[in-house]
């Protein structure tokens, strides 16, 4: 079996597998997001998908929680993550510290001059009404020696199919494309293609074809394979390697034994339903009322009966013309839609949100805001936590090792070089600071207390290293490492203000001794004056 034909072949094979998973989102899609993508029916260009819809109360509510995760979890008006090396130690060096800052601060800039805001927010958007969604990231096209930039894409759902490693993380991942002939051979040349590819580039070069990209571990799973595929014709455009796995797929929630994940698009499926149901009866009750339908006598109206305002129907008798009555009134207002609307903005955490909003004119205050950022974290913990590890771990990590190979960096310190290991990250965002908060409160609790009993004893803060605890708050509190001065500046400051006591406390004492002399002199000089005068 050719390379080719496995990679069809284990595409088809996963696909089968996501067959309800695609029954799911497609219904979804008609509530929450009716102008993307299609994933099993197909509709001409231009063509209306909002027939079946009434009620946009879940659009709304689905925008407003994406567009909460996008503003505290990767805000464009901050540095949302910090490095730092594992080893604690490392971080005091001054040079090591600076350096860590700076990187954070370039890739930070890589991120915000490409296009990673939008393509993330549609990412966010997958995540909250269907449960999963891909970034895929790469560099963009050098054309000189340095580096290039990056390159977002965010993959529509249904468009791709992937399998897990034992970490529970997305390792392999085959997406299909939709591109046109003429843009393939832009892309790679015509001498890859078909023979029958070319004579039909010659014919209707606009037209679209199917495209798989597979992406998987090589033999010695140490590189991807990045493989570019006629999906009919089966012949391979393009073959090369990544030296990380270049997508992101993260997940809201995931069950056991399944690789696609469930999003708040599916818990609110019901009551979305419910809701959209009962805007159509209401609607429809609407027409019967405003124009009911009528009954007429055979022959009984001259021409067609006129419905408009003000229209004159001429008739052969007085009862020729009348409504229809249907019996019962239906009563719409019996129906729950409050109830629904009220339910809808809870799943997607909007109501929850909305009671931190300020009700007056006057802005919130600052205990307003953080209780705001703390309850928000409560709410989002799990998920959030979820992102970080599928979505935000692998992006920086991949982000950094793209600049690292291109030399965007700084030249790293020598005994970073010399001595290694690893960085992890600090997440400097709303949310990750509300994570950190529970630890900084308990630090200042600790801190009043025990400064209460020092008051008695002082020497109970022996029990606390001070200086440590100096040295946590930037990672606590979320503030930048170049604010921390190096041990031995600090050393050098102490000594300075220590000499400068000592000769402060000699300078007291030989001022003591002078005055002491002086009044020895003095008492001296008086017995001696008495004695003579005796």
């Amino acid at each position: 079996m050719t390379k080719q034909e496995t990679i069809k072949r284990d595409y088809e094979f996963r696909k089968t597998k996501r067959v309800n998973f695609d029954q799911d989102w497609q219904l979804l899609k008609g509530y929450l997001n009716p102008n993307s993508t299609d994933i099993t029916i197909k509709r001409a260009p231009g063509q209306r998908q909002t027939e079946e819809l009434f009620d946009s109360t879940a659009i709304d509510a689905s925008e407003k929680l994406i567009g909460e995760l996008a503003s505290t979890l990767t805000s464009a008006a901050f540095r949302w993550f910090t490095l730092r090396m594992r080893e604690e130690t490392l971080n005091q060096i001054p040079e090591v510290r600076l350096w860590l800052d700076d990187a954070s601060t370039r890739m930070f800039q890589a991120l915000q001059q490409s296009n990673f805001r939008t393509a993330s927010i549609e990412v966010y958007q997958s995540i909250v009404n269907y449960g999963t969604g891909m970034l895929y990231e790469e560099e963009r096209e050098r054309l000189t020696q340095e580096f290039s930039g990056l390159r977002f894409e965010a993959a529509p759902i249904g468009s791709y199919v992937f399998d897990e490693d034992g970490l529970g993380r997305a390792n392999q991942v085959t997406r299909l494309l939709r591109m046109q002939l003429m843009e393939c051979a832009f892309r790679w040349g015509t001498d890859r293609m078909h023979p029958d590819r070319r004579e039909q580039l010659k014919r209707t070069p606009y037209e679209f074809i199917d495209v798989l990209h597979d992406i998987r571990p090589n033999e010695a799973e140490t590189r991807w394979e990045s493989i570019y595929m006629d999906f009919e014709k089966e012949t391979i455009f393009s073959a090369g390697m990544f030296f990380d796995f270049p997508c992101m797929i993260p997940r809201w929630s995931k069950q056991a034994g399944e690789v696609f994940g469930r999003g708040r698009g599916h818990t609110a499926l019901p009551e979305i339903r419910t809701l959209n149901r009962a805007r159509q009866l209401k609607l429809r009750q609407w027409g019967l009322a405003v124009s009911p339908p009528l009954q007429t006598l055979d022959d009984g109206i001259v021409g067609k009966p006129r419905l408009m305002p003000g229209a004159l129907n001429v008739v052969r008798s007085l009862d020729a013309i009348r409504p229809i009555d249907i019996g019962q009134r239906f009563d719409h207002t019996a129906i729950p839609e409050a109830e629904s609307k009220l339910q809808i903005r809870q799943i997607f955490y909007t109501e929850q949100l909305l009671q931190f909003a300020a009700l007056a004119k006057t802005p919130p205050t600052a205990t307003e805001v953080i209780q705001r950022i703390e309850f928000l974290h409560h709410l989002l913990g799990p998920a959030v936590g979820r992102l970080q590890d599928e979505l935000l771990d692998p992006l920086i990590d991949r982000t950094f090792n793209i600049m690292l190979r291109a030399k965007a960096f700084a030249p790293m310190p020598l005994i970073l070089e010399a001595l290694g290991g690893d960085i992890d990250v600090e997440y400097e965002g709303p949310l990750a600071r509300a994570q950190k908060s529970d630890e900084l409160k308990s630090l200042n609790d600790l801190m009043i207390v025990a400064g209460g009993l020092a008051q008695f004893d002082p020497e109970v803060l022996d029990h606390y290293d001070l200086d440590m605890v100096a040295k946590d708050l930037p990672r606590i509190t979320g503030s930048s490492l170049r604010y921390l001065r190096a041990d031995d500046q600090v050393e050098r400051r102490r000594a300075v203000r220590q000499q400068a006591v000592a000769q402060q406390q000699q300078a007291q004492l030989a001022a003591q001794g002078a005055s002491t002399a002086r009044d020895v002199g003095q008492a001296a000089q008086s017995f001696a004056q008495a004695g003579t005068q005796a």
